[in-house]
């Protein structure tokens, strides 16, 4: 995947549909709920990377923390046909295109705290190419489960959604000297 090639965030169309007779009160509820899950305000999801030493840059042989911020589980209604629709997405998983490898996580990653621990890291091997503007071009993906439920008992899953966003990251490596 090409990381310019991100899924871009907000307001998604459903296609539209063949006209039909029937009237629009009598939409079946997965419809109504389709119309929902097509109009939720999908946000832009903002990757983070930690820890920047000294240089800005993570280094190549230690963990880099991966996690995104502006994220947080969406929902909308409707109703028609007598009945009232639920629609929420929450997301469950991010996928980072690092360039030199890809990495899946559960959840959206823990901001970086000195001291503390994160299940979603990546440990560079190579850096970044400084003589080329210095930076990787990278992307994350966020994976949502969406689900609807209706007045009546009906309800279901849609499966999964995704949203994205382009970043870049500077890796460098530093030297030690040991006796």
């Amino acid at each position: 995947m090409n990381p310019d090639d991100v899924p871009s965030a907000g307001v998604c169309h459903r296609p539209s549909r063949p006209a039909t007779d029937q009237p629009p009160a009598q939409q079946a509820p997965i419809d109504i709920a389709l119309d929902v899950a097509f109009g939720l305000p999908w946000p832009n999801p903002v990757p983070h990377t930690a820890p920047a030493w000294r240089s800005g840059s993570s280094l190549t042989g230690i963990p880099t923390w991966l996690w995104v911020d502006g994220v947080d589980a969406i929902s909308g209604q409707s109703s028609g046909a007598g009945v009232v629709v639920q629609v929420t997405a929450r997301p469950v998983a991010t996928t980072w295109d690092l360039r030199e490898g890809r990495v899946r996580c559960d959840g959206l990653g823990t901001p970086y705290e000195r001291g503390g621990s994160s299940d979603c890291t990546y440990t560079f091997t190579n850096t970044s190419d400084h003589e080329r503007g210095g930076r990787f071009h990278a992307s994350v993906l966020v994976t949502w489960q969406v689900t609807w439920t209706a007045s009546n008992g009906d309800g279901g899953t849609f499966g999964r959604a995704v949203t994205g966003a382009p970043f870049t990251i500077d890796v460098d490596e530093a030297q030690a000297v040991t006796n």
